[in-house]
């Protein structure tokens, strides 16, 4: 795998993770911040299938998969993204129940704490059904695939580190993982040759 299309991959999940970390603006009325997971429960693989088909694409040039890979890996994450979706509405009722029960000035403490066991069965439930898709998709590449995807997540987290401390700010239009960098769309079905 060339340098372009390792750089290509950790761009994309650079510019993704971003995204998921922003935490929608605090109100005056609401009493009880919301739970750190839930905000990513509710952005995390909620993907269209335009979306999910883009970042195949990124993933065939990038791990060269085959085309039965693609395949399975878009159905696995398309049925990721139902069942994710399941889950947040099931989130945000607890969720919602649970602050309903905080605001309430008498509120009854053995139901704050059903509903607190509530909502962490719910973040369980994500971390279960998160762990069982990983294991389907390194189950679906080769040992070559899986030690890339390994080595990304390695790269990832110190780039994600960097950015965290301030001392790398992905520029969109000039900064260095930008810059002359051509990536696949979801309207193109051809190896770009630009990689």
């Amino acid at each position: 795998m060339s340098c372009r299309n390792l750089s290509v991959v950790i761009l994309s999940i650079c510019l993704s993770v971003p995204a998921f970390a922003q935490a929608p603006a605090a109100t005056l009325t609401s009493r009880v911040p919301q739970p750190a997971g839930m905000a990513v429960l509710a952005a995390a693989g909620m993907a269209s299938d335009d979306e999910i088909d883009e970042s195949i694409m990124l993933l065939q040039v990038s791990l060269d998969l085959s085309p039965d890979q693609v395949k399975n890996i878009r159905q696995l994450a398309q049925s990721r993204r139902d069942n994710m979706k399941s889950i947040s509405e099931k989130a945000d009722q607890k969720f919602d129940e649970f602050q309903t029960l905080l605001n309430q000035p008498d509120s009854d403490p053995a139901a704050i704490g059903r509903a607190a066991r509530e909502l962490k069965a719910v973040r369980e439930q994500v971390a279960t059904q998160q762990s069982e898709t990983e294991k389907k998709l390194l189950a679906l590449l080769n040992p070559t695939q899986r030690q890339t995807v390994n080595d990304l997540g390695r790269t990832t987290k110190v780039l994600i580190s960097l950015r965290q401390i301030g001392l790398l700010q992905p520029d969109l239009e000039n900064g260095i993982f930008i810059k002359d960098l051509k990536t696949p769309t979801a309207t193109t079905h051809a190896k770009p040759s630009a990689f």
